[in-house]
């Protein structure tokens, strides 16, 4: 398993600004021509509107793919209902008040393009009067991205209900990927069938060139329509876009 590497510290100054609502749409990538989070585009496209594909691509790729796992990984693999499953592996399982109970359920698979991914967790609750639902507990979980890249997924709980096909997350959820892009949540509200997420609770957006704040995120559309809003607060630093930007344009 790939280990995912914190994002290095800065102490270069940027430029703030604050609006509410943001809203970005993936679909104008095709006009981009600087990616904020990345910097490995043109620095005179710095102001441009639309410098903000690889945070909504990453925000539109992470959340599904934590549902998949709860949904498909614990509650599939472990009653057997799927051809091809990944391996899970359980500690102990229990009865409480007719609830089972596993502990230490550990998920381990790969993707369709062969890369590993791995979800944990402290505990997996099923609840004995509404088996539709199952709890999980300590979520800690390393699973593929774009390209060559890997993320770290830790939430304090999660509520998944097979009936509404809803994911409450809660405990606060933090998404940290190997490139340094990281999101933090206190909670987030995914309602699978419609392809949306909100939480109406702070959140933080940032990376080693740029970082948002703001009071809530709406994503809808299965990623299609990102919209910040509660006093939106941006930073941008130049100095490291145009490092990042002078070492990807040298010869390997």
């Amino acid at each position: 398993m790939n280990q995912v590497q914190p994002p290095h510290n800065t102490n270069i100054a940027g430029n703030a600004g604050e609006v509410s609502p943001v809203q970005f749409r993936p679909q104008d990538q095709a006009q981009d021509r600087f990616d904020f989070l990345t910097g490995q585009r043109d620095l005179k496209a710095f102001n441009k509107a639309h410098s903000h594909s690889s945070k909504v691509r990453f925000l539109r790729i992470a959340l599904p793919i934590i549902a998949v796992l709860m949904i498909v990984g614990i509650v599939g693999s472990y009653y057997g209902k799927l051809s091809g499953a990944p391996t899970l592996t359980v500690q102990s399982t229990s009865f409480d008040d007719g609830n089972m109970v596993m502990k230490n359920p550990v998920l381990r698979g790969v993707d369709r393009e062969n890369r590993p991914y791995e979800l944990k967790a402290k505990e997996a609750i099923q609840d004995a009067k509404e088996l539709t639902k199952i709890e999980l507990h300590e979520i800690d979980a390393v699973i593929p991205m774009e390209g060559t890249s890997f993320a770290n997924i830790k939430a304090g709980n999660g509520l998944y209900d097979s009936k509404g096909k809803t994911l409450l997350l809660g405990g606060e959820v933090d998404i940290l990927s190997d490139n340094g892009i990281r999101i933090k949540l206190q909670d987030a509200d995914i309602d699978i069938g419609a392809g949306n997420m909100f939480t109406n609770n702070p959140v933080f957006v940032s990376s080693l060139q740029a970082e948002i704040h703001a009071g809530s995120i709406a994503i809808e559309e299965n990623g299609d329509s990102i919209i910040f809003t509660k006093g939106v607060k941006m930073t941008l630093y130049p100095k490291t876009i145009k490092s990042a930007q002078v070492n990807t344009s040298q010869p390997k």
